[in-house]
């Protein structure tokens, strides 16, 4: 298969994994916009409010074994043409469940699409960019998925009120269907099938900077994986150490960012703070992810240097939460540790897709490990403000996960030798 040019590559290619994101996020999500009105509708406390979030993302961690499977035998843009007609179809039937129990296991299976858009659609990236500019378009793919979120608490209360519950899932829908046109018209691309060289590959491999080769420590010692023939079984990918640490710090960002964005609309009714603070949460998490790829590249700040101080930076913001009595204190600080939480996401993904030979597989296991945490937490977080009547407790977990993830980023780094330390 001859290798694609960046001219022949089409630019539409680029716009399908962002549109279909911005539908899972907008999905998932829209619950999270109207609690009073669910838990009322459906006569359930916050514990089973938590499960809304939670189910859907068990369903994207089972959905990671055949997203690994199917990566490394076709086309992301054939596999994303699938999942986004299944996205599109399912959010349209969530709004006419009329039990608790129905909504659940539709949500279920919408978990299912999801989690495959979620991990192709960062493996369609990872194989058109490569290096700094593969982790920017990481970043600005995490910001498509909670600007998704950001723009179901402006919108979901809206619809709620103009057309009721048949048109809350509506815009997620709309996105789905869009990101669905395109995959069907470049269903059949090349340079998106495994194997094939991404379009910017030729020429920034010889023209690679120094600098930007060790930006990506300690990883780029397991870049020669692919070279070296390293088998990327799936013993090799769960005892490979780069892989182990990018999933924590996955599990720590990822957790973090789902329980926030879950309970931050009840948190607000609990300090009642008017305004559309919950919507602004999503907003600066969006802004953070796309941030932290644009100044990982722009100025050649390494991934796991990025990935220590922003997660160090979370546990400060949830700590702050948990002890802080301040009004205006507990008012600011969701919007810090949200930014703190995203502003990893690309330069993890960034990281994980560089560890071993199949990035597909590598994204697939860091994916399923944040998306363990983010079903658990979100549900362990209404278990704590059902039984203390605040979210002190969980700040506090959030806080230690952090806490442990950033301590693997520095004992990774040490163990990789002074090429990873240096700068």
């Amino acid at each position: 298969m001859s290798a694609p040019t960046e001219a022949s590559t089409p630019k539409a290619l680029n716009v399908i994994p962002f549109v279909a994101v911005t539908s899972v996020g907008y999905v998932l999500f829209a619950p999270a916009a109207i609690p009073d009105v669910l838990t009322d509708r459906f006569d359930i406390g916050y514990t089973a409010f938590g499960l809304l979030t939670s189910v859907p993302l068990l369903s994207v961690v089972v959905a990671q074994a055949p997203s690994s499977y199917l990566t490394a035998r076709y086309s992301t843009t054939r596999i994303l043409l699938v999942a986004t007609v299944v996205d599109t179809v399912v959010a349209l039937t969530l709004d006419f469940a009329r039990t608790f129990l129905a909504l659940l296991a539709l949500r279920t299976v919408w978990g299912l699409a999801g989690g495959v858009i979620l991990t192709v659609g960062a493996t369609h990236i990872a194989r058109l960019h490569r290096n700094s500019k593969a982790t920017r378009q990481q970043g600005f793919y995490g910001g498509a998925l909670t600007l998704g979120g950001a723009i179901a608490f402006l919108a979901a209360p809206l619809l709620l009120e103009a057309v009721g519950a048949a048109g809350l899932h509506g815009p997620g829908a709309l996105l789905g269907a869009f990101a669905s046109a395109i995959c069907w018209q470049h269903r059949d691309e090349r340079s998106t099938h495994p194997g094939c060289s991404r379009p910017d590959a030729e020429r920034t491999e010889s023209a690679e900077t120094a600098s930007t080769r060790d930006r990506r420590d300690p990883s780029d010692s397991t870049a020669r994986d692919r070279t070296n023939g390293e088998s990327s079984s799936v013993r090799h990918l769960l005892t490979h150490p780069v892989v182990i640490v990018a999933a924590f710090c996955y599990v720590a960002s990822l957790g973090s960012y789902v329980t926030l964005s879950t309970f931050v609309t009840a948190y607000f009714d609990a300090l009642d703070v008017t305004g559309p603070l919950n919507a602004a949460v999503l907003l600066v998490a969006t802004a953070g992810r796309a941030a932290g790829g644009v100044v990982a590249g722009r100025w050649d700040v390494r991934d796991w240097t990025s990935i220590v101080v922003a997660t160090t930076a979370a546990v400060v913001g949830f700590f702050v939460l948990a002890f802080a009595h301040s009004r205006i204190v507990l008012a600011l600080f969701p919007l810090v540790a949200m930014l703190a939480v995203s502003l990893p996401f690309g330069a993890i993904y960034g990281v994980a897709a560089n560890s071993t030979v199949s990035e597909g597989a590598a994204l697939a296991v860091v994916i399923a490990a944040g998306n363990l945490a983010a079903l658990l937490l979100p549900t362990v977080t209404g278990a704590i403000r059902d039984a203390t009547g605040d979210y002190s407790g969980a700040f506090v977990v959030l806080g230690a996960i952090n806490a442990v993830a950033a301590a693997g980023v520095v004992a990774l780094q040490r163990s990789s030798g002074p090429r990873s330390n240096a700068g």
